[in-house]
């Protein structure tokens, strides 16, 4: 499968759940492009602190493909239309092999960026295997 806009694959892949008003999970995920992935879980997770695991070359590349697939790197904000003032973000950060990088802070009270943006971020939760430390939270 070829990547939609040809970038060059990542080298770091960082998200990161805010606090809110509630219970909501609060975690960095930092996944490194040789398949190592690190997770420090803070609040209302399942497991709190530093934990270290790999995940297969095979799920780098899916993660490449979404990377593209989903034009992280050319997706716009636009002017919110409904605002929240209760709601979580949701903070990635990519980098690439050559160095191009982009932060995304994306809260959930507003309606700034597409759709596909949360889908991705949980898709890299799904692939990451992540869910095992933040599921179960009271």
């Amino acid at each position: 499968m070829l990547k939609k806009d040809n970038l060059p694959g990542f080298k770091s892949i960082e998200l990161e759940r805010s606090i809110c008003f509630g219970n909501c999970p609060v975690y960095k995920l930092l996944i490194h492009s040789n398949g190592t992935v690190e997770y420090w879980g803070y609040y209302f997770v399942k497991q709190e602190g530093h934990h270290t695991w790999k995940i297969d070359p095979a799920v780098i590349e899916k993660l490449n493909l979404l990377i593209s697939k989903n034009g992280y790197f050319s997706m716009k904000k636009k002017e919110p239309e409904f605002l929240m003032t209760d709601m979580p973000s949701c903070i990635t950060k990519i980098v690439l092999e050559n160095g191009r990088s982009r932060k995304i802070n994306h809260d959930y009270g507003e309606d700034c960026y597409p759709e596909t943006l949360e889908k991705m971020e949980n898709d890299i939760e799904e692939l990451s295997n992540v869910k095992k430390y933040i599921n179960e939270v009271i």
